[in-house]
């Protein structure tokens, strides 16, 4: 091979073999992308105007038409910045970076009243419409409504102080010539001054440079407003960042993202999402933004809310923090579905199938006479009938937005709904059998029927209908009263879109947190671990987890409507929702971890496994905090076990997911591995990871499950006992999730027994098969909770005065400190005064409590944990462990050793082991004393709806063991389907 001959010059050689295409290298001036698709749709926007005039926007302010393409509502915190800016610096009318855009039909302008170049605002022309158009046509702003605020304010402010100065000026030209002071000359001059300056901003009055755009071909807005790439036009004209302009938002950008996405392909749908989430910008600014887009079901949920119109956009609740906190919460999943829901039963009033208000009303009479036929049909095949006549005939969206948004059909609703809605019934939600609601409820849709009917026939609404919507129009009461009255519907008893039960839903659902934490553990036993170890915007709600991990269900059919059969039994069993949230407060077991980290003692390296001394729970430093520490003699034995338990399931995981030969996780091999029905449950996708991060996952999930298990062993078992909200609201689960199992498979044992597949399994394998507990009712859980509530607010408020106490070092029993520990024991006499003072305001609360003195028994206890600084272990203790109510603590002995300290509670006191560590008694009050009373159900109310009985013959439940489940006047479950 020749040698290589040297560059004679600084160009790069190109190594031998590779052959570069020299194009690829050449580099032309071009403008950053973005620059250019800002370019792109001002060239657009530019080729759409028409031109400019003046308007006077305060006397053309009742045909102004805002918040058609943007979803802005009025700020008075803006209009009251403008005002000051007006008075500060002065009203700029007729400048183009205030000009306030208007989007009109051409045909409804007379161009030659208008100029392409506004130098002179003298010779403006003055905006008008030929003679036949009608002068009331309402006239749409791209934006401007803080403006047109502020400037009516700032004109009255401006007319106050022209009567003022007139009436100045007339007390001094009141006066003789030769009484004037040189005060009152210097004055007349100052006001003659002040009276030319503001009665010539006086007499501009309202009137303000508007430029006028086509809503023609350019734009394309007129009855489609969400149409193609066209919104990008109109919501750039509405986003403005000048003086005197109203700045976007937060919760605009979310909205108007969300606008805009949902007017694209599939294809550009996925690519502007995928962009928004890798973008940084967006990600430090809007990361909220970012969470909701993450987040599918909340996605969809806002999109819902943008296309059912203004009325929602107008809602003060529609905010960045309420977004997330109710769409991306603990009770997120639930939200996204009972928004879906309510929105298909609004949509379908908008069906294209004709139907009368006689037809409706033949049919609800026929109910209410329980089952006379309606024109040779049953009863419940009309019904079904007259429903899926709805369903087929579903009318196009576009149909459905034009009528919201030129109809004021969902204010009539809510003005209903809100005036119906009683405190009794509003906390009982959608709930069907409860008789404040339902009467409330019916009460709502008649009133609200009877004012859509008027409505609809009156002039001026017909008048901003499109023609051949009409006949939608005039069949939407008779379909609104259907839809809502349907006992056959899949979601009867759940009113349609709108404000009210809006803020209602969220609400409800908000009231009982940690029972909705406990729900979706039954279902997705690792969301815990799945959002402390995930870290991001990625990890679900607890609610939505559960739900997937339904959706992800093997033994469930494809289409089970999962979500809807959650957030059924919620509403529907919310008494026994408030009662599982009472003792959610109450429940002691081993804390969760928060970070893999901490699962380092369950999977010990190669040279910790050859140590003679292992690590152990007292010497592992984890974070501190309020957990049950199970530290005894066999600590360093159970720490042992749980290390093999997790290298048991770590192998079967491992040969799951290998090349060859996998092992299936269900194989019987694996049925009694500590942990494994958790694993196969998850919908913690391990199994889909690339090879070179899936071990490490495999290690998380495992240790997480682990723990979970022994989790579940402490404190579960205990919660399902008879007679309490979270054993009725798991067997109700159980049978309604049992109706889409898939079809069982049968196993010969004889020519003459078959056994068959038992019902629905929660993956904790916990046996509830006992009779379902009766109704709790919403009234009596409400006080008991907020009664327990108001204990853990006292509670909180004991352990932080005992936490300031334990952290003044002056009073420790070595105040310099010498030991070198964080925490060191206090001074015994500071422990004692400590305790005393505990005892007195814990006698004080009950004495509050009771209304007085109660010397038949002894003062509540806080269970306040005093200087528990010992090293925490997360090993849980398991269901045959002792019961240890507050954590271990260590403490120096005269030797200087540490002396581990134990605190094991034997009925309803707390022994003390070792030195210098109490607990205060625990509590025996009417605190506790009311688990003797929670069984005392109110009664039934007597007055039940006829409709009640007729349902039961189909929606009676039966009890894993074959009991009956208990319910006054059964409904077809909410959400289920007929």
């Amino acid at each position: 091979m020749p040698p290589k001959k040297k560059s004679s010059g600084s160009a790069p050689v190109a190594p031998v073999g590779f052959v570069l295409d020299a194009r690829e290298l050449e580099l032309y001036k071009s403008l950053d992308p973005k620059i250019q698709e800002k370019w792109r749709i001002q060239g657009q926007v530019k080729d759409a105007l028409l031109g400019y005039a003046s308007m006077d926007v305060l006397e053309e302010k009742e045909q102004l038409v805002f918040g058609t393409w943007n979803p802005r509502v009025l700020n008075p915190n803006q209009v009251k910045k403008l005002v000051e800016s007006f008075q500060t610096e002065g009203l700029e009318r007729f400048d183009l970076n205030t000009v306030i855009p208007v989007i009109i039909p051409k045909r409804f302008v007379d161009q030659s009243a208008l100029v392409k170049d506004p130098n002179d605002p003298e010779k403006l022309p003055v905006f008008t419409m030929p003679p036949e158009i009608p002068q009331d046509t309402p006239i749409k702003c791209a934006g401007g409504r803080h403006r047109v605020e502020a400037l009516e304010v700032y004109m009255k402010i401006i007319h106050s102080e022209v009567d003022e100065v007139v009436t100045q000026l007339d007390t001094i030209s009141k006066k003789a010539d030769d009484a004037l002071t040189d005060d009152d000359k210097r004055d007349w001059r100052e006001l003659a001054t002040r009276y030319k300056r503001l009665g010539g901003i006086k007499g501009y009055g309202g009137q303000w440079m508007v430029a006028i755009y086509d809503e023609g071909e350019s734009l394309e807005l007129a009855g489609n407003l969400l149409k193609g790439d066209n919104i990008e036009l109109a919501q750039h004209l509405s986003r403005n960042a000048t003086k005197h302009v109203y700045m976007e938002t937060e919760e605009e950008k979310i909205v108007m993202e969300m606008q805009y996405i949902a007017t694209l392909s599939p294809a550009k749908r996925e690519e502007r999402i995928r962009a928004l989430r890798i973008d940084t910008t967006a990600r430090k600014k809007a990361s909220k933004l970012v969470t909701i887009l993450n987040s599918n079901p909340a996605f969809l949920a806002i999109e819902q809310l943008i296309e059912h119109g203004p009325h929602f956009m107008e809602m003060p609740d529609m905010n960045v923090r309420w977004l997330y906190k109710h769409l991306c919460g603990v009770h997120g999943g639930l939200m996204c579905a009972g928004i879906t829901g309510m929105a298909e039963m609004l949509d379908l009033c908008f069906s294209q199938a004709p139907l009368s208000m006689a037809t409706v009303e033949d049919l609800l009479e026929s109910r209410d006479t329980l089952g006379t036929d309606v024109g040779g049909d049953t009863l419940e095949d009309a019904f079904k009938s007259t429903s899926q006549n709805l369903v087929r005939a579903k009318p196009d969206r576009k149909h459905i937005r034009q009528l919201l948004q030129s109809t004021t059909l969902l204010d009539y609703i809510d003005s209903a709904w809100n005036a119906h809605m009683t405190k009794p019934a509003q906390d009982s939600f959608a709930c069907t059998e409860d008789a404040d609601y339902m009467c409330a409820y019916e009460q709502y849709v008649m009133s609200a029927c009877d004012e859509l009917q008027e409505y609809v026939k009156r002039e001026d609404t017909r008048k901003e209908v499109p023609q051949t919507l009409l006949s939608l129009l005039d069949d939407f009461p008779a379909k609104f009263k259907f839809i809502s009255l349907n006992y056959l519907g899949q979601f009867y008893g759940l009113p349609v879109l709108t404000q009210g039960p809006l803020r209602l839903l969220a609400k409800h659902l908000a009231r009982i947190p940690e029972a909705l934490k406990e729900i979706s553990r039954w279902f997705e036993p690792l969301i815990d671990y799945m959002i402390a170890f995930t870290k991001s915007t990625a990890a679900p709600s607890h609610t939505l987890a559960a739900i997937n991990a339904l959706v992800g269900c093997e033994r469930l059919i494809p289409k089970a409507p999962v979500s809807a059969i959650l957030l059924g039994c919620i509403l529907d069993e919310y008494g026994a929702c408030l009662h599982l949230e009472r003792e959610m407060l109450r429940v002691s077991h081993t804390q969760r971890v928060n970070n893999s980290k901490e699962l380092g003692i369950l999977f010990p390296d190669e040279k910790s496994k050859k140590d003679p001394n292992p690590p152990t729970p007292s010497n592992i430093k984890l974070r501190p905090g309020n957990s049950i520490v199970n530290q005894d003699d066999n600590a360093n034995a159970k720490l042992q076990v749980f290390i093999n338990f997790a290298e048991e399931l770590v192998n079967a995981m491992r040969a799951n997911v290998r090349a060859r030969d996998p092992m299936p996780l269900q194989r019987p091999g694996n049925r009694d591995k500590h942990g494994i029905h958790l694993v196969l449950s998850t919908s913690w996708p391990w199994r889909s990871l690339i090879p070179n991060s899936r071990l490490r996952e495999i290690s998380s999930i495992a240790g997480a499950a682990t723990l979970e298990q022994g989790i579940i062993d402490e404190y579960r078992p205990s919660l399902l006992v008879e007679d309490s909200g979270a054993l009725r609201l798991r067997m109700i689960l159980g049978e309604r999730l049992k109706k889409y199992l898939k079809v069982a498979h049968f196993v010969r044992k004889s020519a003459s027994k078959q056994r068959k597949d038992s019902g629905f399994s929660f993956p904790d394998m916990l046996d509830t098969s006992a009779t379902v507990p009766d109704t709790f009712f919403v009234g009596d859980a409400l006080v008991q909770l907020q009664a327990e509530l108001s204990k853990q607010s006292d509670a909180t408020l004991v352990q932080n005065l005992v936490k300031t106490i334990e952290r003044c070092h002056l009073c420790w029993r070595d105040p310099s400190r010498e030991g070198g520990s964080k925490s060191p024991p206090l001074d015994p006499k500071v422990h004692d005064a400590m305790e005393a003072l505990v005892h007195a305001i814990e006698a004080n609360v009950h004495k509050h409590y009771n209304a007085g003195p109660d010397e038949s028994s002894a003062s509540p206890s806080f269970h306040t944990v005093f200087r528990g600084t010992g090293e925490t272990t997360v090993l849980p203790r398991g269901k045959r462990a002792p019961e240890f109510d507050v954590r271990a603590t260590s403490s120096p002995d005269d030797s200087g050793s540490q002396t581990p300290q134990l605190l094991v509670r034997d009925s309803n006191r707390f022994l003390e082991r070792g030195d210098g560590v109490s607990a205060i008694p625990s509590m025996s009050s009417r605190f506790e004393d009311q688990r003797s009373v929670e069984g005392k159900k109110r009664p039934q109310k007597d007055e039940v709806r006829a409709i009640s009985a007729k349902k039961q013959k189909v929606h009676d439940g039966v009890s894993g063991s074959g009991n009956r489940v208990k319910s006054s006047g059964a409904k077809p479950r909410i959400f289920e389907q007929s």
